[in-house]
């Protein structure tokens, strides 16, 4: 059991720090979960579920304001980061871009279907007043993390650490006012466009794949290690073949999930295809060429070496050696000569 304990240690300190990544990068802003429960609230005429997160010592986090929409919309809005532009210029990330320049250069859209940027695109003033009205949402200090919307709900994620009561409250009633143009547009809009379930499911469907393998391959190799260590000591051989059969599945992957991943979300899909896929797939084909060496489908290096001529590797010179029958000395002639002299 100590042996056993030993050979996983690293898993323990690196599985973690990765299991936190992506369940941030899986979770996202999504939605109001952390914090006490929603209280009903009427901010600047409209009314909205509100939510606050505190910390330990009391202090509040973060705010949450969820207003009614219709459900059609499914979309992400929050400020374009370094990563998003470094995804847009190499490719790897397509946005939606409207003819509002400073909305796009602020904003980056990350819509699941052309309704949002159809909405957005149809009214002129639209991004105008978002682009222009965001300063007084952050005016106190706040930061907005993200503007969500699904399931008939779109929330306001404002930063408010550090921030006293009023500040708060005041924040809240700038964010409220600075999305109310948003929230009237989008009432207007009632019908669901078909494709948008047909492509949520293509893409949900795609992204589980990588969590799943990844669980699987971690729960085999546990159990290959506690019963059977020493198989997976003898099969070093095997960790370059296993590296490349996984990437080249890894890759076939990537191919199969770039088309259903919708186009401005790849770079984010693509850190959980890096850090999950990858070495699920890699793991997998190790344990795989395992049992094909197991139930001797493979030949193992012992084996091959033997074929060749050449000694196996497992067994040291030394015992060879000794294993060797030893020659017979010859006897000396000359001493039986003198012996029958005397």
């Amino acid at each position: 059991m100590i042996e056993f304990l030993l050979r996983i240690h690293p898993l323990t300190v690196v599985l973690p720090i990765v299991a936190l990544v992506l369940a941030a990068i899986w979770a996202g802003p999504r939605a109001c979960f952390n914090g006490r429960g929603p209280t009903d609230r009427i901010v600047t005429g409209e009314p909205c579920r509100y939510r606050e997160e505190r910390s330990r010592a009391g202090f509040v986090v973060s705010v949450c304001l969820s207003f009614d929409v219709p459900r059609a919309f499914r979309f992400t809005l929050r400020r374009e980061g370094l990563y998003d532009r470094f995804a847009k210029a190499f490719g790897i990330a397509r946005e939606p871009q409207l003819s509002h320049e400073s909305f796009n250069d602020g904003f980056y859209l990350d819509a699941e279907d052309g309704l949002a940027p159809r909405l957005l695109e149809g009214s002129p003033r639209l991004p105008t007043l978002l682009a222009t009205g965001f300063a007084r949402v952050t005016e106190h200090g706040a930061r907005l993390r993200a503007v969500t919307c699904h399931g008939g709900s779109l929330h306001l994620h404002l930063r408010t650490f550090g921030l006293n009561r009023m500040e708060i409250d005041r924040t809240a009633e700038e964010a409220a006012a600075w999305a109310s143009p948003l929230l009237a547009a989008m009432r207007k809009v009632a019908a669901e466009p078909w494709e948008t379930a047909l492509l949520q499911r293509r893409a949900l469907g795609a992204r589980i794949v990588p969590f799943v393998t990844f669980s699987l391959a971690i729960a085999v190799l546990t159990v290959a290690l506690h019963a059977s260590a020493e198989a997976l000591d003898g099969s070093r051989d095997l960790f370059l073949p296993a590296l490349a059969s996984g990437s080249a599945a890894f890759v076939a992957y990537v191919a199969w999930a770039w088309r259903r991943a919708f186009p401005a979300q790849r770079h984010r899909r693509a850190l959980e295809w890096l850090f999950l896929a990858w070495p699920a797939f890699a793991v997998l084909a190790l344990l795989v060429l395992i049992f094909l060496r197991t139930v001797k489908v493979l030949p193992g290096p012992n084996e091959e070496e033997a074929r060749n001529g050449i000694r196996p590797s497992s067994v040291p010179a030394a015992v060879t050696t000794s294993l060797r029958p030893a020659k017979a000395r010859p006897r000396a002639r000359g001493s039986r000569t003198r012996r029958r002299g005397q």
